[in-house]
C-alpha cells in the first residue's frame, strides 16, 4: 500500500524584488582592463511549496550587464591623448528567468536563508554608440547561467514579509559569438516584499 503525505502548513508567496546590480565581463586572453557598471534591477517571483525549513522559487528579472571601458581620445594635435575618455563598453538588457531552491532556519524574529539554481537571459536590448569594444552582432541572444545568494527575512517588520538579499550571478555561456572566453560575472542586492 502506498501512503502519501501533505504538509498542511506548506504556504505560497508572491514577491517583488529591486535593488542594485554590480556587473562586468570577465574577458581572457584581452589587454582591456574593464571596470564595473552600476544599474537598477527588478524582477518579479513566486515562491511555492513552502514547508518549515524549504521552498521552491520562479523568478523572472529585467537587468542590465556589462562592462565600463575607458579609451582616452585622441586628435592630430595630441596624438598622445587630450585627457578625455571616452566609454567604450558594452551593455546588454536581459530578461532573466531563474528557478531557485531555497534553504531557511528561524532564529526568533529573523529568518536567514540561502538559495541556488539555474539561469537563463534573453537578451532584449542593448547599448547602442557609435563606438563599441565589440560588435553587437556577435552578442548571443540566449545566455545560461546559475545564481548563488544568501537573504535574511524579516516577518514581522511589517504586515508583509520583508527581504534583504545578495546574489552572485555568473553565467555559463560566453556572451559573444566572437570572442570566446568572454563571460558575465554580476552581483545583485536587493530589497524586495512577499505577499
Amino acid at each position: 500500500m502506498m501512503l502519501f503525505t501533505y504538509d498542511s502548513y506548506a504556504q505560497s508567496y508572491f514577491g517583488f524584488k529591486s535593488g542594485l546590480t554590480l556587473s562586468k565581463q570577465q574577458i581572457k586572453h584581452s589587454f582591456a582592463d574593464v571596470e564595473y557598471t552600476e544599474h537598477m534591477h527588478f524582477s518579479a517571483f513566486y515562491e511555492g511549496f513552502r514547508s518549515k525549513y524549504l521552498s521552491a522559487i520562479g523568478e523572472i528579472a529585467y537587468q542590465r550587464k556589462g562592462f565600463a571601458y575607458d579609451v582616452e581620445t585622441t586628435t592630430e594635435e595630441h596624438p598622445e591623448g587630450t585627457g578625455d575618455f571616452l566609454d567604450v563598453g558594452n551593455r546588454y538588457s536581459y530578461l532573466s528567468v531563474t528557478l531557485l531552491g531555497k534553504i531557511r532556519y528561524s532564529i526568533g524574529d529573523f529568518v536567514p536563508y540561502f538559495c541556488a539554481g539555474p539561469r537563463v537571459d534573453f537578451k532584449i536590448g542593448e547599448r547602442s554608440t557609435p563606438l563599441l569594444l565589440y560588435y553587437n552582432k556577435w552578442a548571443k541572444k540566449r545566455l545560461y547561467g546559475y545564481s548563488l545568494g544568501t537573504g535574511l527575512e524579516l516577518p514581522k517588520l511589517f504586515s508583509k514579509i520583508v527581504l534583504i538579499e545578495f546574489m552572485v550571478s555568473p553565467d555559463i555561456s560566453d556572451v559573444y559569438v566572437e570572442p570566446f572566453d568572454v563571460k558575465n560575472r554580476s552581483f545583485q542586492a536587493s530589497v524586495g516584499i512577499m505577499f
